[in-house]
Protein backbone atom coordinates (compact mmCIF):
# COMPACT_ATOMS: atom_id res chain seq x y z
CA UNK A 1 0.00 0.00 0.00
CA UNK A 2 2.78 2.32 1.20
CA UNK A 3 4.73 1.69 -2.65
CA UNK A 4 0.81 2.46 -4.15
CA UNK A 5 0.65 5.92 -2.82
CA UNK A 6 4.12 6.48 -3.15
CA UNK A 7 4.03 5.68 -7.08
CA UNK A 8 0.52 7.84 -7.19
CA UNK A 9 2.24 10.63 -5.55
CA UNK A 10 5.41 10.98 -7.89
CA UNK A 11 3.47 10.03 -11.33
CA UNK A 12 0.98 13.38 -9.83
CA UNK A 13 4.42 14.89 -9.01
CA UNK A 14 6.06 14.68 -12.52
CA UNK A 15 2.56 15.45 -14.22
CA UNK A 16 2.44 18.28 -12.86
CA UNK A 17 5.36 19.26 -13.85
CA UNK A 18 4.85 18.76 -17.27
CA UNK A 19 1.67 20.71 -17.37
CA UNK A 20 3.80 23.55 -16.19
CA UNK A 21 6.20 23.30 -19.13
CA UNK A 22 3.66 23.09 -21.36
CA UNK A 23 2.92 26.88 -20.40
CA UNK A 24 -0.69 27.18 -22.43
CA UNK A 25 -1.62 30.63 -23.15
CA UNK A 26 -4.24 32.39 -20.93
CA UNK A 27 -7.24 33.66 -22.60
CA UNK A 28 -9.93 35.73 -21.11
CA UNK A 29 -12.77 33.91 -20.35
CA UNK A 30 -15.37 32.93 -22.92
CA UNK A 31 -18.87 33.89 -22.54
CA UNK A 32 -19.51 30.88 -23.62
CA UNK A 33 -21.13 28.33 -21.03
CA UNK A 34 -18.64 25.47 -21.13
CA UNK A 35 -19.58 23.66 -17.48
CA UNK A 36 -22.97 22.02 -19.27
CA UNK A 37 -21.30 20.28 -22.12
CA UNK A 38 -18.13 19.45 -19.71
CA UNK A 39 -20.35 17.56 -17.82
CA UNK A 40 -22.27 15.75 -20.38
CA UNK A 41 -19.28 14.25 -21.66
CA UNK A 42 -16.79 13.63 -18.75
CA UNK A 43 -19.94 11.86 -16.32
CA UNK A 44 -20.32 9.23 -18.52
CA UNK A 45 -16.65 8.94 -18.98
CA UNK A 46 -15.87 9.36 -15.36
CA UNK A 47 -18.73 6.20 -14.82
CA UNK A 48 -16.88 3.89 -17.76
CA UNK A 49 -13.47 4.86 -15.52
CA UNK A 50 -15.18 3.12 -12.50
CA UNK A 51 -17.21 0.55 -14.35
CA UNK A 52 -13.74 -0.29 -16.08
CA UNK A 53 -12.13 -0.95 -12.72
CA UNK A 54 -14.97 -3.10 -10.76
CA UNK A 55 -14.78 -4.94 -14.18
CA UNK A 56 -11.06 -5.07 -13.18
CA UNK A 57 -11.07 -6.91 -10.07
CA UNK A 58 -14.60 -7.84 -9.37
CA UNK A 59 -14.21 -11.61 -10.43
CA UNK A 60 -11.24 -11.60 -7.50
CA UNK A 61 -13.89 -9.95 -5.34
CA UNK A 62 -15.85 -12.76 -5.64
CA UNK A 63 -13.50 -15.31 -5.95
CA UNK A 64 -12.66 -13.94 -2.37
CA UNK A 65 -15.93 -14.87 -1.16
CA UNK A 66 -16.42 -18.02 -2.41
CA UNK A 67 -12.78 -19.80 -2.44
CA UNK A 68 -9.65 -20.23 -0.29
CA UNK A 69 -6.72 -17.43 -0.03
CA UNK A 70 -4.55 -19.79 -1.46
CA UNK A 71 -6.66 -19.14 -5.14
CA UNK A 72 -7.21 -15.48 -4.88
CA UNK A 73 -3.51 -15.14 -4.81
CA UNK A 74 -2.96 -17.63 -7.43
CA UNK A 75 -5.55 -15.33 -9.90
CA UNK A 76 -4.07 -12.21 -8.59
CA UNK A 77 -0.88 -13.62 -10.08
CA UNK A 78 -2.52 -14.34 -13.17
CA UNK A 79 -4.22 -11.04 -13.89
CA UNK A 80 -1.22 -9.23 -13.42
CA UNK A 81 0.80 -11.00 -15.52
CA UNK A 82 -1.96 -10.71 -18.30
CA UNK A 83 -2.89 -7.13 -17.54
CA UNK A 84 0.96 -6.48 -18.14
CA UNK A 85 1.10 -7.88 -21.30
CA UNK A 86 -1.85 -6.05 -22.41
CA UNK A 87 -0.49 -2.51 -21.69
CA UNK A 88 0.35 -1.45 -24.90
CA UNK A 89 -3.22 -1.34 -25.54
CA UNK A 90 -3.60 1.75 -23.43
CA UNK A 91 -0.79 3.48 -25.05
CA UNK A 92 -1.85 3.00 -28.59
CA UNK A 93 -5.26 3.41 -28.11
CA UNK A 94 -4.57 7.31 -26.18
CA UNK A 95 -3.14 8.45 -29.44
CA UNK A 96 -6.22 7.86 -31.49
CA UNK A 97 -8.58 9.50 -29.34
CA UNK A 98 -8.57 13.13 -30.78
CA UNK A 99 -8.05 12.06 -34.34
CA UNK A 100 -11.64 10.89 -33.73
CA UNK A 101 -13.05 13.52 -32.87
CA UNK A 102 -11.67 15.77 -35.41
CA UNK A 103 -12.93 13.36 -38.25
CA UNK A 104 -15.71 12.88 -37.19
CA UNK A 105 -16.97 16.50 -36.79
CA UNK A 106 -15.77 16.87 -41.15
CA UNK A 107 -17.20 13.54 -41.77
CA UNK A 108 -14.55 11.97 -43.39
CA UNK A 109 -15.47 8.75 -42.29
CA UNK A 110 -13.06 7.69 -45.14
CA UNK A 111 -10.23 8.91 -43.27
CA UNK A 112 -11.46 7.30 -40.05
CA UNK A 113 -11.85 3.69 -41.28
CA UNK A 114 -8.16 4.11 -42.53
CA UNK A 115 -6.91 5.64 -39.38
CA UNK A 116 -8.81 2.87 -37.46
CA UNK A 117 -7.32 0.21 -39.01
CA UNK A 118 -3.94 1.51 -38.62
CA UNK A 119 -4.35 2.09 -34.72
CA UNK A 120 -6.08 -1.68 -34.43
CA UNK A 121 -2.91 -3.18 -36.76
CA UNK A 122 -0.47 -1.15 -34.31
CA UNK A 123 -2.22 -2.84 -31.27
CA UNK A 124 -2.31 -6.04 -32.41
CA UNK A 125 1.58 -5.98 -33.59
CA UNK A 126 2.53 -4.84 -30.31
CA UNK A 127 0.42 -7.23 -28.33
CA UNK A 128 -0.04 -10.19 -29.98
CA UNK A 129 3.44 -11.10 -29.50
CA UNK A 130 3.34 -10.71 -26.08
CA UNK A 131 0.01 -12.81 -25.24
CA UNK A 132 0.61 -15.58 -27.57
CA UNK A 133 4.22 -15.81 -25.88
CA UNK A 134 2.18 -15.24 -22.70
CA UNK A 135 -0.15 -18.12 -23.54
CA UNK A 136 3.02 -20.30 -24.15
CA UNK A 137 5.11 -19.75 -21.20
CA UNK A 138 2.67 -18.65 -18.92
CA UNK A 139 1.87 -21.96 -17.57
CA UNK A 140 5.25 -22.37 -16.67
CA UNK A 141 6.02 -18.44 -15.51
CA UNK A 142 3.55 -19.26 -12.86
CA UNK A 143 5.37 -22.95 -11.70
CA UNK A 144 8.38 -20.49 -10.66
CA UNK A 145 6.14 -18.93 -7.89
CA UNK A 146 6.30 -22.20 -6.28
CA UNK A 147 2.72 -21.97 -4.94
CA UNK A 148 -0.36 -24.01 -5.24
CA UNK A 149 -1.85 -22.54 -8.32
CA UNK A 150 -4.67 -25.21 -9.29
CA UNK A 151 -6.51 -23.79 -12.71
CA UNK A 152 -4.48 -20.74 -12.71
CA UNK A 153 -2.80 -22.20 -15.34
CA UNK A 154 -5.44 -23.03 -17.68
CA UNK A 155 -7.17 -19.74 -16.49
CA UNK A 156 -4.27 -17.59 -17.65
CA UNK A 157 -3.99 -19.15 -20.93
CA UNK A 158 -8.12 -18.25 -21.22
CA UNK A 159 -7.33 -14.78 -20.20
CA UNK A 160 -4.52 -14.22 -22.54
CA UNK A 161 -6.81 -15.28 -25.33
CA UNK A 162 -9.43 -12.96 -24.38
CA UNK A 163 -6.87 -9.63 -24.30
CA UNK A 164 -5.91 -10.98 -27.41
CA UNK A 165 -9.15 -10.92 -29.25
CA UNK A 166 -9.70 -7.25 -27.25
CA UNK A 167 -6.58 -6.52 -29.17
CA UNK A 168 -7.97 -7.62 -32.58
CA UNK A 169 -11.16 -5.30 -31.97
CA UNK A 170 -8.54 -2.35 -31.69
CA UNK A 171 -9.87 1.37 -30.14
CA UNK A 172 -13.42 0.69 -31.14
CA UNK A 173 -14.75 1.39 -27.75
CA UNK A 174 -12.70 4.97 -27.94
CA UNK A 175 -14.64 5.66 -31.51
CA UNK A 176 -17.57 5.37 -29.30
CA UNK A 177 -16.30 7.53 -26.71
CA UNK A 178 -14.63 10.41 -28.67
CA UNK A 179 -17.27 10.54 -30.82
CA UNK A 180 -19.59 12.47 -28.08
CA UNK A 181 -21.27 8.85 -27.45
CA UNK A 182 -19.96 8.51 -23.81
CA UNK A 183 -23.04 7.56 -22.40
CA UNK A 184 -23.55 4.75 -24.74
CA UNK A 185 -19.55 3.23 -23.79
CA UNK A 186 -20.99 3.88 -20.55
CA UNK A 187 -24.33 1.35 -20.78
CA UNK A 188 -21.70 -0.83 -22.67
CA UNK A 189 -19.71 -1.16 -19.54
CA UNK A 190 -22.18 -1.39 -16.96
CA UNK A 191 -23.61 -4.39 -18.44
CA UNK A 192 -20.60 -6.27 -19.09
CA UNK A 193 -19.65 -5.99 -15.71
CA UNK A 194 -23.24 -7.13 -14.85
CA UNK A 195 -22.87 -10.05 -17.07
CA UNK A 196 -19.38 -10.51 -15.32
CA UNK A 197 -21.19 -10.95 -11.80
CA UNK A 198 -23.72 -12.86 -12.64
CA UNK A 199 -21.18 -15.60 -14.76
CA UNK A 200 -18.84 -15.05 -11.80
CA UNK A 201 -21.95 -15.90 -9.45
CA UNK A 202 -22.18 -19.13 -11.21
CA UNK A 203 -19.19 -20.21 -12.41
CA UNK A 204 -16.43 -19.37 -9.22
CA UNK A 205 -18.58 -21.63 -6.82
CA UNK A 206 -17.96 -24.97 -9.09
CA UNK A 207 -15.05 -23.77 -11.02
CA UNK A 208 -12.78 -21.44 -8.57
CA UNK A 209 -9.88 -19.42 -10.97
CA UNK A 210 -10.99 -21.06 -14.17
CA UNK A 211 -14.76 -19.66 -13.52
CA UNK A 212 -13.62 -16.24 -12.78
CA UNK A 213 -11.51 -16.51 -15.80
CA UNK A 214 -13.70 -17.67 -18.14
CA UNK A 215 -16.36 -14.88 -17.00
CA UNK A 216 -14.15 -11.95 -17.41
CA UNK A 217 -12.82 -13.81 -20.79
CA UNK A 218 -16.81 -13.51 -22.02
CA UNK A 219 -17.24 -10.05 -20.63
CA UNK A 220 -14.45 -8.88 -22.55
CA UNK A 221 -14.67 -10.66 -26.00
CA UNK A 222 -19.11 -9.73 -25.88
CA UNK A 223 -18.26 -5.62 -25.01
CA UNK A 224 -15.81 -5.20 -27.77
CA UNK A 225 -18.88 -7.72 -30.22
CA UNK A 226 -21.24 -5.18 -28.81
CA UNK A 227 -18.92 -2.01 -29.91
CA UNK A 228 -18.22 -3.09 -33.02
CA UNK A 229 -21.54 -4.05 -33.88
CA UNK A 230 -22.45 0.08 -32.92
CA UNK A 231 -19.82 1.14 -34.23
CA UNK A 232 -20.58 -0.35 -37.77
CA UNK A 233 -24.37 1.13 -37.60
CA UNK A 234 -23.28 4.50 -36.57
CA UNK A 235 -20.60 4.63 -39.43
CA UNK A 236 -19.99 1.62 -41.65
CA UNK A 237 -16.54 0.50 -40.04
CA UNK A 238 -15.50 -2.10 -38.85
CA UNK A 239 -11.49 -2.31 -37.05
CA UNK A 240 -10.15 -5.44 -39.48
CA UNK A 241 -7.84 -3.67 -42.35
CA UNK A 242 -6.05 -5.49 -45.13
CA UNK A 243 -2.49 -5.04 -42.91
CA UNK A 244 -3.74 -6.94 -40.09
CA UNK A 245 -3.25 -10.17 -41.92
CA UNK A 246 0.59 -10.15 -41.59
CA UNK A 247 1.26 -10.05 -37.65
CA UNK A 248 -1.73 -12.62 -37.48
CA UNK A 249 0.69 -14.83 -39.40
CA UNK A 250 3.87 -14.23 -37.27
CA UNK A 251 1.81 -14.70 -34.21
CA UNK A 252 0.56 -18.25 -35.55
CA UNK A 253 3.90 -19.33 -36.85
CA UNK A 254 6.30 -18.41 -33.90
CA UNK A 255 3.59 -19.69 -31.51
CA UNK A 256 4.05 -23.08 -33.75
CA UNK A 257 7.83 -22.77 -33.74
CA UNK A 258 7.89 -21.74 -29.92
CA UNK A 259 6.44 -24.67 -28.74
CA UNK A 260 8.43 -27.03 -31.05
CA UNK A 261 11.61 -25.75 -29.15
CA UNK A 262 9.63 -25.80 -25.70
CA UNK A 263 8.76 -29.51 -26.43
CA UNK A 264 12.54 -30.20 -28.07
CA UNK A 265 14.38 -28.46 -24.96
CA UNK A 266 12.26 -30.80 -21.99
CA UNK A 267 13.14 -33.79 -23.71
CA UNK A 268 16.38 -32.91 -23.37
CA UNK A 269 15.83 -32.13 -19.57
CA UNK A 270 16.84 -28.27 -19.71
CA UNK A 271 14.68 -26.83 -16.38
CA UNK A 272 12.48 -24.79 -16.36
CA UNK A 273 13.71 -21.47 -16.20
CA UNK A 274 15.90 -21.67 -18.95
CA UNK A 275 13.61 -22.90 -21.27
CA UNK A 276 11.31 -20.01 -20.52
CA UNK A 277 14.25 -17.53 -21.50
CA UNK A 278 15.33 -19.93 -24.50
CA UNK A 279 11.39 -19.82 -25.94
CA UNK A 280 10.77 -16.30 -25.20
CA UNK A 281 14.19 -15.21 -27.20
CA UNK A 282 13.38 -17.35 -29.82
CA UNK A 283 9.80 -16.63 -30.12
CA UNK A 284 9.98 -12.97 -30.48
CA UNK A 285 12.94 -13.29 -32.90
CA UNK A 286 10.67 -15.30 -35.35
CA UNK A 287 8.26 -13.20 -35.15
CA UNK A 288 10.36 -9.78 -35.67
CA UNK A 289 11.62 -12.02 -38.58
CA UNK A 290 8.37 -12.55 -40.53
CA UNK A 291 7.24 -9.60 -39.54
CA UNK A 292 9.82 -7.75 -41.46
CA UNK A 293 10.07 -10.52 -44.25
CA UNK A 294 6.29 -10.00 -44.88
CA UNK A 295 7.08 -6.33 -45.25
CA UNK A 296 6.45 -3.56 -43.19
CA UNK A 297 3.65 -1.50 -43.46
CA UNK A 298 4.68 2.19 -44.19
CA UNK A 299 2.46 3.91 -41.42
CA UNK A 300 4.30 1.34 -39.26
CA UNK A 301 7.24 2.61 -40.01
CA UNK A 302 6.17 6.09 -38.29
CA UNK A 303 5.68 3.72 -34.80
CA UNK A 304 9.14 1.77 -35.59
CA UNK A 305 10.83 5.60 -35.43
CA UNK A 306 8.68 6.51 -32.36
CA UNK A 307 9.61 3.45 -30.41
CA UNK A 308 13.06 3.83 -30.94
CA UNK A 309 12.97 8.10 -30.41
CA UNK A 310 13.68 9.01 -33.31
CA UNK A 311 11.27 11.75 -34.61
CA UNK A 312 9.86 12.27 -37.84
CA UNK A 313 10.72 15.63 -39.58
CA UNK A 314 8.00 18.13 -39.21
CA UNK A 315 8.06 18.77 -43.11
CA UNK A 316 6.25 15.38 -43.45
CA UNK A 317 3.05 14.33 -42.94
CA UNK A 318 2.31 11.33 -39.99
CA UNK A 319 0.62 8.60 -42.42
CA UNK A 320 -2.02 7.94 -39.43
CA UNK A 321 -2.99 11.43 -39.35
CA UNK A 322 -3.03 11.78 -43.51
CA UNK A 323 -5.56 14.71 -44.19
CA UNK A 324 -5.77 15.69 -40.48
CA UNK A 325 -3.99 18.85 -39.10
CA UNK A 326 -1.86 18.57 -36.47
Amino acid sequence: MGAFVVSAAVSWAVGWGMLRRIRLPRRELSARPLAGPLIRFSAPVAGMVLTGTLLLWVDTLLLGAFRSPTEVAAYGIVVRLVAAAAGVLVTVIQIFGPFVTQLVTRGDLSRLRDVLHTTTRWTFLLSAPLLVLLMLVGPGLLGLFRRPLGSARVGLVVLAAAFLADALTGPVGHVLTMSGRSGLNLANNAAAVAGNVALNLVLIPRFGILGAAVSWAVAIVGVNVVRMVQVWRLYGITPFGPGLWKPAVAAGAAAIAGLGLKEVLAVRGVGPGPILGLVAVFFLAVYGGIIVFLGIEQDDRVLVRTLVGRRASVQRPVPVAAGVEA
